[in-house]
C-alpha cells in the first residue's frame, strides 16, 4: 500500500514590532492561519511551553504573533527541514524552540531522555496509593468503559448458531469454523449480513 504523501509547511512565529527575527520554528499539514488558532488554542492547555508564554505576554499587550511560511515541503522531509530552519535560526539567540526538532510530525517539544528515565525510575515499584486508586476506579468514564467490556466480553461468548444447524461455543469459535476472524462476524451478525455464505445468529437462552 502506497503512503500518501502531503504538503507541508515550515513556518515561523515572530514578534510584530520586529518581524524579520523569528521566536519559533514549526511545520504544519494546514494552513498558516489554521495553525496560528491551534497555537492560541493551546496557550491555556499548555501554559508552561516557553513559546505559550510569550504568545500569551502578547496577547496582553493586545498584540498577536506574525506567521509566514519560511519553506513548502512535503511530510516525509518536513521534520529535517524543520530541523534545518531552527538550527539556521538558534544563533539569533531569539528562539524558543525546547529543541531542534520534533522528531516525528505532529510531536511538539518531546521530553529530554534522562527526564524520560528518571520519571520512569521514581514511579518503578510504587503502588497507587489507595485513595488515588479509588477514585480511579470510581470515576465515571472508567465505571462506563468497564460496563461496556463486560457487555462485550458477555456476548463474546454468547453460543453462536448457523443457518446450517451447526452450534459454536462463540463468536471466535464460529469465525474460525469458516476461516474469518471474530471482528469480522461480529459485525456481520450486527448488520444482518452473511459471512463467507452463512448466516449467524446468537443461540437464545432459554
Amino acid at each position: 500500500m502506497s503512503v500518501v504523501v502531503r504538503k507541508a509547511y515550515i513556518y515561523a512565529l515572530s514578534d510584530p514590532r520586529n518581524r524579520t527575527i523569528p521566536k519559533y520554528i514549526g511545520q504544519t499539514t494546514v494552513s498558516l492561519r489554521r495553525r496560528l488558532w491551534g497555537h492560541f488554542s493551546f496557550v491555556k492547555q499548555r501554559p508552561n511551553y516557553p513559546v505559550h508564554k510569550w504568545i500569551a505576554a502578547l496577547r496582553s499587550e493586545n498584540l498577536v504573533p506574525v506567521i509566514f511560511a519560511l519553506e513548502e515541503t512535503d511530510t516525509d522531509n518536513a521534520s529535517l527541514r524543520e530541523t534545518h530552519w531552527i538550527r539556521f535560526f538558534r544563533p539569533l539567540g531569539s528562539l524558543l524552540n525546547q529543541s531542534d526538532g520534533p522528531g516525528m510530525l505532529g510531536m511538539k517539544h518531546p521530553l529530554p531522555r534522562e527526564v524520560i528515565d528518571r520519571q520512569a525510575a521514581s514511579k518503578r515499584g510504587k503502588k497507587m496509593k489507595p485513595e488515588r486508586k479509588e477514585h480511579w476506579l470510581n470515576h465515571p468514564n472508567n465505571i462506563i468503559g468497564r460496563q461496556k467490556l463486560a457487555a462485550y466480553n458477555a456476548e463474546k461468548s454468547r453460543p453462536v448458531v448457523c443457518n446450517d444447524g451447526r452450534t459454536f461455543a462463540s463468536i471466535n469459535a464460529a469465525a474460525k469454523a469458516i476461516g474469518r476472524d471474530g471482528a469480522t462476524l461480529g459485525k456481520a451478525m450486527k448488520e444482518g449480513w452473511m459471512c463467507n455464505g452463512f448466516r449467524f445468529s446468537f443461540l437464545e437462552r432459554t
